[in-house]
């Protein structure tokens, strides 16, 4: 990329090559047509930066994951340039975007083709933005020569990923901000791509650091990168064969191994049938017709660039190179659609294609040139192919010098003369070009002309120029060899594309469009045998004319989507009769019964066991394996025939791949099993015969989800109770951290969440923490599904004030977001109102600072002071939720006086004064409620709760004192809890001081044998920590332990895992040490003695022992 004008590349070589270098330094790349280092950039789609350049023929770029090495920008091309705005390459004021409107305009400019002065930002580009059927010019730098581009419709996108809004950063190679970020290995998120300074759009990013701090850093600017990036986001889908290559800006055109140079330069255009056609980008059609045999003339690598814009290349498409394939179909871009032995179809450029010679073509050319013979077949009979043929444009007269020629982009024009403005090897160029047609690219100031001439970009003096009009010339589709009238007399298809004398083809692009939709449909009649040989110019059905041209392979694949199953045994070579009655019969034998198919051929990139799976055909598809169809075959996607199975809610057909040997956790290219997409699909019958056929349950795809994620979020319960019944596993985590917990409280699926904890058999999953410390019931808080904070809280048993890396509860969460349900349950609940975060904030801080600021803004949007100073017009509805939560607060024992760092108060963040009021009043209400029932327990804590003697007996086995030993007698159950008295003790004095009645109860031994003064002497060798008395008169021998008891177990229950996970399977004594093909493992000892494996019963065919 980056060729510069010619004029001054003749020149100014080493001066360009240092500017463009310096150019490139900055810009974001992606990985280029030869590639070869494996997963260094982290996939396909991963983004870098230009560093810098160490030579001509080497970068080194510096990928947001952080690796940082040299590429090949000389000869082969590592790398793709993705946007070059941040490298600071702008165009000139003039131009501007005409979707977005950005001027200036940075990075790549795209000039429509199709229509004047219209152009694109690379934002607007690869974001389809106008009509995706028009064709561009790429302009990579403002003195850049322009290349062309097909149009966007059928070009495959790809989506690019790094660092964007949403990725997780450390800090990177570059970074000089000492502890902005808190510290080596602390992490933070990118919340926007911004700009660095004016002249360097995109070249920054904005993060948030875990510890609060925001800052701007650099992620191109200069070539530094301030970042790393440890959990890549997914941004903007960009066509990846468009983007221009990076190290065409090292090497003037003019140099003999330059690449940038055109590809026409390499191949001879000229006409007839030995040479390669014309393949001027600009014609609908190719002069190739259905039936042609054809090879590739030229090499791999310039049959990979010629396919960059016509239909992509594929390592697999080498084998065009050195065979003979015959064309099959023309697509409305022109392309060629060539069938090659092997099954596979191929679209080709048909620049990179010459004509083998064939009598039989040859005559069908010859009865197309002159108008189809004598035979006068119609449209749809032997004179169809016809359609295809093309003449030559007639050469009209130069214009006279003095007539100035009025050309603006996209006018065409022939080319007259060799006198140009441009480099040597333009002026050979123009030897092939000469008479040839072209469409203007740009008008330069000093007049010159930049022409496309079948792919090359030439700068010619208007004097070598003359008008093209369309009724000079065009391609005839009479077939009747002079384009004289609007109709056909010979045996041709009689498709007139313009009325009047003249034939030839308008210069719109929509009658264009018209035309090639007219013929691709007449060709697919045809070829699909919609029509019969009539006349003679109607060919013969052994195919010495225009008869039909049977491809095996697509009928191979047609009949088992069909599940004919007649048909499938006929063209697999089994089941044909060996003679017929009908004369009929034998002609219909002898068009269509093609050579013995391959079960394992291709069409439209798919098998016929694919299709018959699909559509669920269990005869055809059991026909084609017994004929050796191969079970692991791929389509594009990587699919085999169980994930189109999967696919079509076929269950049956599932379990015959099973039974006749499919591999049943087979993944495709986005790492999806058939149980991924028959969840995804919510197919519960084939999602149960996986499971009987024994899919793993927790495999997880490109996204690390597993199919437990995809329940969830397609909310597909019975399928979720389907996948937890065969041991799927919860605590698998996605590559965004979060397991099936986490995902369902994100998602707000109460019912899913019901049936997770209903079956959760781990109960510590509950409470497990992501990355950024964040468990399920924060989630659910912070986005307000009450539900789930219900079910997580009353069935799952979630603790309430648990922490994240900020020292945030659900609560701060709830309260921050203004959550008013949420935080009234979990204050309900009993969560605490004075955990503090990592600023020393309450949750009472949060929500007034969120009302001050809430406040703050209605004031800056308030435009009328009147109504302002009146109290009118405000928007009270966040205002009155806030000052209700803090009042709920303040009510339920939120401290007006705890300060945060800052040494703030609540109340100092409140300029209210009406709602400090309120605050303060809640306050007391609370403080005197809590004192009255303090009072009234200690005033009671002595006496009877029947006759108000004093209270001297101890129940067992629960340890209160509630009445005295008079009334204990009578009483079956006792008085507190309600449990079944089982033991009555008398309360004695003190056994150590004898001076005091014992108020202390000692745990687990229940004896209640000490004053309070005594028990805390003889803490140290009592049975149990010392219980408080006035806690405890009327509650106190059931000691509030239910949390710790809760964490106890879950911290138990996951050591249990952990060692379940770890512990030989056989001995249950010594790790598990070493591991079988299958997966499972044991430890040495017992592996050594086995067989087979002792899980799933598979023989042993290699142990691995594990270090």
């Amino acid at each position: 990329y980056f060729q510069s004008h010619a004029s001054f590349m003749s020149g100014s070589g080493d001066l360009l090559l240092t500017a463009t270098m310096q150019l490139g330094v900055g810009s974001r790349v992606v990985r280029g047509p030869h590639w070869k280092w494996a997963k260094q950039d982290g996939g396909e789609g991963s983004v870098g930066t230009v560093r810098n350049f160490e030579s001509p023929e080497e970068v080194v770029v510096v990928w947001d994951n952080g690796t940082a090495a040299n590429y090949r920008c000389s000869g082969a091309y590592d790398l793709r340039v993705l946007d070059n705005g941040p490298a600071g390459v702008v165009h000139e004021d003039c131009f501007s975007c005409d979707e977005c409107g950005a001027r200036p305009l940075y990075g790549v400019r795209w000039a429509c083709a199709d229509c004047n002065g219209v152009s694109l930002c690379s934002a607007c580009y690869h974001g389809d933005k106008h009509s995706t059927r028009h064709r561009f010019f790429q302009f990579v730098h403002p003195l850049a020569e322009p290349v062309w581009c097909d149009s966007r419709r059928r070009a495959k996108k790809y989506t690019c990923r790094g660092l964007f809004p949403g990725a997780r950063v450390v800090r990177g190679v570059d970074w000089q901000w000492e502890d902005q970020d808190g510290g080596s290995g602390k992490r933070g998120k990118v919340t926007e791509v911004q700009d660095w300074c004016p002249d360097a759009p995109r070249s920054a990013a904005y993060v948030l650091w875990d510890s609060g701090v925001k800052n701007l850093y650099r992620v191109g600017y200069e070539g530094m990168v301030d970042l790393r990036v440890v959990s890549e986001a997914k941004a903007f889908a960009y066509y990846r064969d468009h983007l221009p290559l990076l190290g065409e800006i090292n090497r003037p055109p003019n140099s003999d191994n330059s690449a940038a140079s055109s590809t026409s330069a390499s191949l001879e255009l000229g006409g007839g049938s030995g040479g390669c056609p014309g393949a001027c980008p600009h014609m609908e059609l190719c002069a190739f017709q259905p039936g042609d045999r054809v090879r590739v003339a030229v090499s791999t690598d310039t049959l990979q660039r010629l396919q960059r814009t016509h239909g992509g290349w594929s390592p697999a498409m080498s084998e065009c190179v050195d065979t003979v394939g015959s064309i099959v179909g023309v697509d409305e871009d022109g392309d060629a659609v060539v069938s090659y032995p092997s099954g596979n179809r191929w679209t080709l450029n048909p620049a990179a294609l010459c004509l083998i010679p064939d009598p039989s073509a040859s005559a069908r050319r010859l009865r197309a040139a002159v108008g189809g013979g004598g035979g006068g077949g119609s449209g749809a009979d032997g004179g169809a192919s016809s359609v295809y043929a093309t003449t030559l444009l007639p050469v009209t007269p130069n214009l006279p010098q003095s007539v100035p020629l009025a050309l603006s982009p996209g006018d065409l024009v022939r080319v007259l003369a060799t006198t140009s403005s441009g480099s040597d090897q333009q002026q050979q160029l123009l030897g092939n070009g000469r008479g040839r047609v072209g469409r203007v690219v740009r008008v330069r100031s000093d007049g010159d002309v930049q022409v496309d001439v079948c792919g090359s970009v030439m700068t010619l003096s208007p004097g070598c120029l003359a008008p093209c009009p369309p009724q000079s010339g065009g391609i005839n589709f009479n077939g009747g060899g002079a384009a004289s009238s609007g109709s056909s007399s010979g045996g041709a298809a009689g498709v007139s594309s313009a009325s009047g004398s003249g034939g030839g083809v308008p210069d719109s692009p929509q009658s264009g469009e018209r035309l090639s939709n007219l013929l691709k449909k007449l060709f697919q009649e045809h070829v699909g045998g919609c029509g019969s040989g009539g006349g003679a110019g109607g060919g013969s059905a052994d195919g010495s004319g225009d008869g039909q041209v049977i491809d095996p392979s697509e009928e191979l694949v047609k009949a088992a989507a069909n599940g004919d199953l007649s048909r499938l045994q006929e063209l697999l070579g089994a089941g044909r009769s060996s003679a017929s009655s009908s004369p009929q019969r034998q002609q219909q034998r002898a068009v269509s019964a093609a050579p013995t198919a391959d079960a394992n051929a291709i069409y439209a990139g798919h098998t016929a066991l694919q299709a018959a799976s699909q559509n669920g055909h269990i005869a055809a598809a059991r026909l084609l394996i017994d004929r050796g169809a191969n079970l692991q075959a791929e389509d594009r996607d990587g699919d085999q025939a169980v994930h189109h199975a999967a696919f079509g809610d076929q269950a049956e057909l599932v379990r015959l791949l099973h039974r006749r040997g499919a591999d049943i956790n087979a993944r495709n290219r986005r790492r999806q099993t058939p149980l991924h997409i028959a969840v995804n699909k919510g197919h519960a019958g084939v999602v149960l015969a996986l499971l009987a056929c024994g899919a793993l349950p927790s495999l997880q795809d490109a996204d690390g989800d597993t199919p437990l994620h995809d329940a969830v979020s397609k909310r597909r319960e019975d399928v979720l109770a389907l996948l937890l019944e065969h041991g799927a596993d919860l605590s698998v985590c996605n590559n965004d951290g979060f397991n099936v917990l986490h995902h369902t409280a994100l998602r707000g699926n109460p019912a899913a969440m019901k049936i997770l904890l209903t079956k959760l058999q781990r109960q510590w999953l509950v409470d497990e923490r992501k990355d950024d410390g964040y468990t399920a019931l924060h989630l659910a808080a912070l986005n307000n599904h009450l539900e789930v904070c219900e079910l997580l809280v009353q069935l799952g048993g979630a603790c309430l004030d648990t922490q994240n890396v900020n020292m945030q509860t659900p609560l701060h969460l709830a309260v921050e977001r203004q959550h008013a349900q949420v935080v009234r349950l979990l204050v309900r609940e009993g969560a605490s109102v004075s955990v503090r975060d990592k600023d020393g904030d309450t949750p009472l801080h949060e929500a007034l600072r969120h009302h001050t600021l809430s406040q703050l803004r209605q004031l800056q949007d308030m435009q009328d002071v009147g109504k302002l100073l009146m109290g009118l017009g405000l928007n009270s509805g966040d205002k009155k939720s806030l000052a209700s939560i803090a009042c709920f607060l303040a009510a339920n024992g939120a401290d007006l006086t705890l300060k945060n760092k800052k040494g703030q108060t609540p109340l100092d963040l409140c300029p209210d004064p009406n709602l400090c009021k309120a605050l303060s009043k809640c306050q007391r209400e609370h403080s005197a409620r809590v004192a009255s029932t303090s009072a009234a327990a200690s005033s009671g804590a002595d006496e009877c709760l029947v006759c108000s003697e004093p209270r001297d007996c101890l129940f067992g086995p629960c340890g209160h004192v509630a009445c005295c030993c008079l009334c204990a007698a009578r009483a079956k159950k006792c008085l507190i809890c309600k449990e079944p008295i089982t033991s009555r003790a008398k309360i004695e004095e003190c056994l150590v001081c004898s001076d005091r009645p014992a108020a202390v109860l000692f745990r687990p031994c229940g004896h209640m044998c000490a004053c309070e003064g005594c028990a805390a002497a003889a803490a140290a060798a009592a049975a149990g920590p010392p219980r408080n008395r006035q806690q405890g008169m009327m509650n106190n021998g059931q000691p509030d332990q239910t949390a710790t008891l809760r964490e106890m177990q879950k911290i138990q229950q996951q050591l249990l895992d952990i060692r379940e996970q770890t512990s030989c399977p056989v001995c249950l004594d010594r790790l598990k040490n070493m591991v079988f093909l299958c997966g499972h493992g044991t430890c040495q000892h017992c592996g050594d003695q086995m067989t087979v494996c002792p899980i799933c019963r598979k023989p042993i065919e290699r142990r691995v022992l594990v270090y």
